[in-house]
């Protein structure tokens, strides 16, 4: 079964907790377990030289963890994985997408692998497994939604930690350090408590999109789809639109408003 949801964002300065510039950009089940997640470094749109980066060492990122939903058949799954704490997350450009993909089960709409922040492509593509990143399986559990210390975190990601379910469940960025609600998420079916953009529903084979029709607020889920407006990494200075699913960078100078929010088809 398949999913897939859209979430692209304008790139603005959240005047909160300044240790987080990382939200999430676009969710995909794809086909099987295919699945991937594409973040985004946010920052405020500027001209300036060098590009503003940001520290993303030991930022969680997880599935439901008990936050949206407790008990079985919420989506749990046992642990979770963050950025290493490794001096390639220290400085990373604001605008930077970053791709993280099921390991086992590569998503073949996916550009190959990027682990480059030098290239001028202003994106990473990097499975789960890679050293780049850390796994923990101590915590969260269906009865602990609470993150273990530095010492119950091991080099290398997996996909395991972070799975999917189609029917219920939610995806999540932690804040840094972590403070209890996530810093951004995504929710679908019974994952409805504490929601910060969430969908009724199952996810199977279903797109949600944002527009940007209401507002910039990319914790808003009535916006819809809006489309993609930073300045990026390593002379990406234009603004631009990266869609995944299309494998291709596109050149957007402005904010394109195709309507309100809608419960799509399956993804093509």
């Amino acid at each position: 079964m398949n999913k897939l949801f859209i979430l692209s964002f304008l790139s603005l300065l959240f005047s909160g907790f300044q240790a987080q510039h990382l939200i999430i950009n676009e969710v995909s089940q794809g086909t099987g377990t295919s699945e991937y997640v594409e973040f985004i470094v946010i920052g405020t749109p500027t001209c300036a030289s060098p590009t503003p980066s940001f520290d993303l060492r030991k930022v969680i990122i997880d599935d439901n963890n008990g936050h949206f939903a407790t008990g079985s058949a919420t989506g749990i799954a046992p642990g979770a994985v963050r950025f290493a704490n490794n001096s390639f997350w220290q400085n990373v450009p604001q605008g930077t997408l970053i791709v993280i993909y099921n390991e086992t089960s590569f998503n073949t709409s996916l550009p190959p692998d990027d682990i480059s922040l030098n290239d001028g492509n202003c994106r990473l593509i990097i499975p789960a497994n890679s050293t780049l990143l850390e796994k923990t399986t101590t915590s969260p559990t269906l009865t602990n939604q609470n993150y273990p210390p530095d010492v119950n975190w091991t080099a290398g990601g997996s996909w395991s930690p972070l799975a999917m379910a189609n029917s219920d469940d939610s995806f999540q960025v932690q804040h840094y350090p972590v403070s209890g609600a996530p810093f951004h998420a995504v929710s679908w079916g019974n994952n409805s408590n504490n929601a910060i953009v969430y969908f009724a529903g199952t996810a199977s084979a279903k797109v949600f999109s944002f527009t940007n029709n209401s507002s910039n607020d990319w914790n808003l889920s009535a916006n819809g789809t809006y489309t993609l407006t930073v300045t990026g990494a390593n002379g990406c200075s234009e603004s631009q639109t990266y869609t995944i699913g299309a494998g291709a960078a596109l050149p957007n100078a402005a904010i394109s408003a195709a309507g309100p929010f809608t419960n799509q088809d399956p993804a093509q």
